[in-house]
């Protein structure tokens, strides 16, 4: 029971970034391909997914594979995300969608094996990961992304001047670095793209939560 109408009363000023969240299993997990994941969730009690909580992106993107791939996928969600890594890690649970800044160390120090990068283009921490929807042949694309917005009642000029000086900063060589190592990789929506961009992303999610049926707390 939001106050404000996201689309109503905000007008975007800068499309600053966006994370990618990678789908991984323990890496002593017979599951090593999408059609191994889609194999197990068909069996007699199917399979479980652990998340950093209910209606965050990992557990939304875990609903719409499971729409995707069919059989039984039980949401597991947990209070920290570092918790639910450690149950994938060991077995406890099978899979999970998170970002990469948190799970490439445990990749490259062999606990955990990336299946699947959740947005439509190979994600740039991690390119030698294929996409899901390259892999599905399909439209599988979500992200965590993160827009600076301003109210709408700000006056043209002041809006303009707003997004002049986001422009300067995000193409500044230092402030990208700094996003970058948070995990932040750049969007390729052209400015005038980013009304629409927000609209549909709106969309989208309000779909994924209808179908999870994720409250909030």
């Amino acid at each position: 029971k939001l106050g404000y109408d996201p689309l109503v009363d905000f007008k975007p000023v800068a499309l600053v970034g966006y994370t990618p969240t990678l789908l991984v299993v323990g890496a002593g997990s017979p599951i090593r391909t999408l059609q191994d994941l889609q194999a197990a969730a068909a069996k007699p009690g199917g399979i479980s997914f652990a998340s950093a909580g209910t209606g965050t992106s990992g557990h939304l993107a875990g609903e719409l594979l499971k729409s995707r791939l069919g059989g039984t996928m039980v949401h597991i969600p947990y209070k920290e995300g570092s918790q639910a890594l450690t149950d994938v890690m060991s077995g406890q649970t099978q899979f999970m969608f998170y970002h990469p800044l948190a799970v490439l160390p445990h990749i490259k120090s062999g606990k955990l094996r990336a299946l699947g990068t959740s947005v439509m283009r190979r994600s740039a921490s991690a390119p030698d990961v294929p996409t899901i929807a390259e892999q599905l042949g399909g439209d599988f694309d979500l992200q965590a992304w993160f827009m600076l917005y301003a109210p709408t009642a700000t006056p043209a000029p002041v809006l303009q001047a707003l997004r002049d000086a986001a422009a300067a900063a995000l193409s500044n060589p230092d402030i990208v670095a700094k996003l970058e190592a948070q995990g932040l990789e750049k969007s390729d929506v052209p400015m005038a793209g980013i009304d629409k961009f927000g609209q549909e992303e709106l969309a989208k999610w309000s779909e994924l939560i209808r179908q999870s049926g994720a409250q909030a707390n």
